[in-house]
This record gives structure tokens, C-alpha cells and sequence, in this order.
């Protein structure tokens, strides 16, 4: 079922009603920056803060599986006074709203009409049971037009749904010890999974080993 208006702005003033009902899961406000200009009849617009992260430098190579590679990827740009996209540049944008997902609804993103029209589309996102933090949007300017954005800008719209049913306690992505976005607050870039660290560790491993006994010969 996706939640409408009322349920949405409930979900925000009368969370703490929420709190009996799942005991294990402490109840806090859906959004944390909540504007009742932003809801609409079924979704809530969700708007990009003074901050980008944009993709610096030139790689010939950039492997996904060493994670300084992957750092030096971003540069930090502040748009204050706007910021212009350039033809099919992507920028990652920051959203001024915090989401605390409980555990019985989930949520995605999807384009505001204006900003399909304009050439502008944006990631597909989704909110799992559980996660709390700021989301980071991709934005892609497909058009050979340059494309001012603002702080403030409202980029994309959250649909909530409700499960029919509660996760397993153990699937709760606020019990996941591979969840590297839970409670993200500032820029967090992608991550190497912990299970590819744990492959590249082992075979540094086994490479140190075959070395040890080559210099013992």
C-alpha cells in the first residue's frame, strides 16, 4: 500500500504512536526536515543541499576493487551560487532531508516531471526497512545543453510503501554489518563490499606467504 498525505505527515508528527507496535525498533520521525510544502498527494519532494561531489581528475583505469581508487574519484563542490551541469556530466547531490525508515515501510525515488522534460534524470534509489541517513542522488544531464541547478532545488520524489508483513529481525538493514550508508550524514563515496576486502585480503595473503619462502631459498 503507498501511503498518501495524511499517512506520510502522521508518519512525521505522531511517530511516537508507531513505537508500540514494533518494541525492537525505536520510533523516530519519518523525515527530519519535513516541509508540508513538499508533500504532495502520494510522495514527498525532496530537495539537494549547498553541497556536490562531483567526479575530479582523469583515470585510465579505475579498479572497483581497491578503494583508494575509488576516493580519489570525487571533489567536493559547493553551489551556493548555482552550479551548471555540463552536456551528459553526472554529479552526485546531496539531500537536505534526513529519512529514518521503520521497520514496516520501504521507499524509492523517482524524477519530478520537470526535470524529465528538461533532460535531467536522476537515480534510481531505494530505502530499505530500517535505514536511517541522507540519501546521495545521482543526477545526469542526457541533453547537449548546459543545466543550472540551485541549493534548494527539489530533485526527485519519495514514494512510501507499506509491507504487508516485518522483515526478519536479522535482514533489518540496521542490523546488516555490510550497510555502509547507515546514519549517513556527510559524503560517504561507494565502498568496496566487505566481501571482495575479505578475497583481495586473502590472496594479498597467500602472495606474502609465496614470497616468504622464496626469499627463505
Amino acid at each position: 500500500m503507498i501511503l498518501t498525505d495524511k499517512e506520510i505527515r502522521d508518519r512525521v508528527i505522531n511517530y511516537q504512536n508507531y513505537s508500540t507496535k514494533y518494541p525492537k525498533k525505536e520510533a523516530k520521525k519519518l523525515i527530519e526536515g519535513f516541509d508540508e510544502n513538499s508533500l504532495q498527494s502520494a510522495s514527498f519532494d525532496v530537495s539537494i543541499t549547498d553541497k556536490i561531489h562531483i567526479f575530479a581528475g582523469s583515470f585510465d583505469i579505475i579498479d572497483s576493487h581497491i578503494q583508494q581508487d575509488i576516493d580519489k574519484m570525487y571533489e567536493e563542490v559547493s553551489i551556493s551560487n548555482g552550479y551548471i551541469i555540463a552536456p551528459k556530466e553526472y554529479i552526485l547531490v546531496t539531500l537536505n532531508e534526513k529519512f529514518n525508515m521503520p521497520i514496516d515501510l520501504t521507499a524509492h525515488m523517482r524524477p519530478r516531471t520537470r526535470f524529465t522534460r528538461l533532460g535531467l534524470t536522476i537515480s534510481d534509489q531505494h530505502m530499505n526497512p530500517t535505514y536511517s541517513g541522507k540519501l546521495q542522488v545521482g543526477v545526469f544531464n542526457s541533453t547537449q545543453f548546459a543545466i543550472k541547478i540551485y541549493p534548494g532545488t527539489k530533485i526527485g520524489q519519495l514514494i512510501f510503501e507499506e509491507l504487508t508483513d516485518t522483515p526478519t529481525e536479522e535482514k533489518w538493514y540496521s542490523n546488516d554489518v555490510k550497510a555502509e550508508y547507515q546514519d549517513e550524514g556527510d559524503f560517504i563515496g561507494a565502498k568496496v563490499s566487505k566481501e571482495i576486502m575479505a578475497v583481495v585480503d586473502e590472496e594479498y595473503n597467500k602472495l606474502q606467504q609465496r614470497l616468504h619462502k622464496e626469499i627463505k631459498k
